[in-house]
């Protein structure tokens, strides 16, 4: 009887070491496995995609853009990383986009691409002048100023003046050499400007008031928030 039970005392400890070192086995093969894995896992980038479909010419903000990991080996040289996210936002697209799709900068109508007639209000026209240095206020009048234009006739009392003009752009050489301002104006100023040319011209500067109707849209934050 005595010896029954020692057999089955050793019977016991020889299942639950077997149990043992099957659970040790599996815990190295599980850790070798994972270790493994890991070392063969590719690195990753992050690139900047899409969040919801888009339709063509919609300008686009931080709101609809994500960050997505990508393996390092399959990401495409034109997808754009989170780097260079302010360059595009607040620009048009091209064409439809899907969500999901990576963000290209090709994809977007950059400012440099666009024509004049784009950048115009509706029911407006540019016109070009030439200026002096002084007409620009010492070179500080700059894009998206407002301008009144204000000129005497020889031998007339009264003056003409166009108001509430936008500068477009400004251009020639800092030297004041070839200088000229484009402006956009509407059917009613361009008829009493074309009135105006030849004469001496003044150029006021107009504060920074409310907004003009025409302005459809502020300028979003280049700050991203993921």
């Amino acid at each position: 009887m005595k010896a029954k039970k020692q057999w089955v005392i050793l019977l016991l400890m020889s299942i639950v070491l077997t149990a043992f070192t099957l659970w040790l086995l599996r815990s190295y093969l599980n850790y070798e496995t994972a270790k493994r894995l890991k070392a063969e896992t590719p690195p990753e980038q992050a690139i900047v995609v899409f969040n919801q479909d888009l339709k063509a010419g919609t300008l686009v903000d931080a709101s609809m853009l994500s960050l997505r990991q990508y393996p390092t080996h399959l990401v495409n040289p034109g997808w754009m990383t989170e780097d260079y996210v302010g360059t595009i936002l607040d620009l048009p697209i091209k064409r439809a986009v899907t969500a999901g799709s990576p963000v290209e900068e090709t994809q977007f109508e950059l400012n440099y691409q666009k024509r004049m007639a784009d950048r115009l209000p509706e029911n407006h026209w540019a016109i070009t002048l030439p200026v002096d240095l002084m007409q620009l206020h010492d070179g500080q009048l700059q894009p998206d100023d407002r301008v009144d234009l204000v000129s005497k006739k020889p031998m007339q009392d009264s003056l003409s003046v166009v108001e509430n003009l936008r500068v477009l752009s400004v251009n020639g050489t800092d030297l004041g050499q070839g200088m000229s301002v484009t402006l956009a104006v509407s059917a009613k100023q361009r008829f009493r400007l074309g009135q105006m040319i030849g004469d001496g011209i003044q150029w006021w500067v107009r504060s920074t008031g409310k907004r003009q109707p025409w302005q459809t849209y502020e300028r979003r934050s280049a700050i991203l928030d993921w």
